[in-house]
């Protein structure tokens, strides 16, 4: 397989999740990228922005904007962080709970979709390989 075609496929694959996935998610008025950042403090309540940004690999301009929006949705508050004022600690509220509930169902629902076709050592040595790819490109980039 030329290296451009395998990128290529991985972008295909994940457009195609996210199309699922934003199709899932439409009737709760958030968004795939969104969702990522809902999962993280409905999961961690209390956790503050800076790591939220080093959970999901992101810039903290990202988390922020982000947090903005769930706070401006009615998912999330903000509240300034008491030990240190230029952060804040994120919770969800009672509707980004119930929201992220939902939302792990559906995503759940999806991935059973996509996969079902799979079997169990299928899904256990794609899960190996991409691991291996993961960690491979972290050594490359210096990231872990």
């Amino acid at each position: 397989m030329h290296r451009p075609a395998f990128a290529k496929k991985l972008k295909a694959i994940q457009r195609g999740m996210r199309s699922l996935l934003e199709a899932e998610l439409k009737s709760f008025g958030i968004s795939e990228g969104q969702l990522e950042y809902l999962i993280a403090i409905f999961e961690d309540e209390g956790i503050n922005q800076q790591e939220v940004a080093r959970q999901l690999d992101v810039g903290k301009t990202a988390v922020t904007k982000a947090a903005v929006i769930l706070e401006k949705g009615g998912f999330i508050t903000r509240t300034r962080d008491s030990g240190d004022g230029r952060n804040y600690i994120l919770m969800t509220t009672d509707k980004g709970k119930t929201v992220g509930r939902q939302c792990l169902i559906r995503f759940a629902r999806v991935q059973g979709l996509i996969f079902s076709e799979f079997s169990l050592e299928e899904l256990e040595e794609l899960t190996s390989l991409l691991d291996r790819l993961e960690s491979r490109i972290s050594e490359l980039t210096g990231r872990e």
